[in-house]
């Protein structure tokens, strides 16, 4: 196996690993699916909590009720979720 070989399995291993967490995470989530309405009244489940632009499939999927852009101005601001 070359070099190049091992760090492209590296790779696909880490990533393989990232994508795992990530379904855990989501899954751990989904158990408690009306954990984000009841925290924040009035989403819809679809739509960013603070802009209404449309979330990404794996920020619902991992909970999430703002855009990266709205999150990061909320823990700016020192709110979390």
């Amino acid at each position: 196996m070359t070099t190049d070989e091992y760090l492209i399995e590296r790779s696909e291993e880490r990533q393989r690993q990232e994508l795992a967490a990530l379904l855990l995470a989501a899954r751990a989530r989904m158990e408690q699916p009306q954990a984000a309405e009841a925290r924040f009244a009035g989403f819809d489940g679809a739509h960013c909590f603070d802009c209404h632009d449309e979330l990404p499939r794996v920020r619902l999927l991992l909970g999430r009720v703002r855009c990266v852009r709205c999150q990061t101005r909320a823990e700016s601001r020192g709110e979390r979720a």
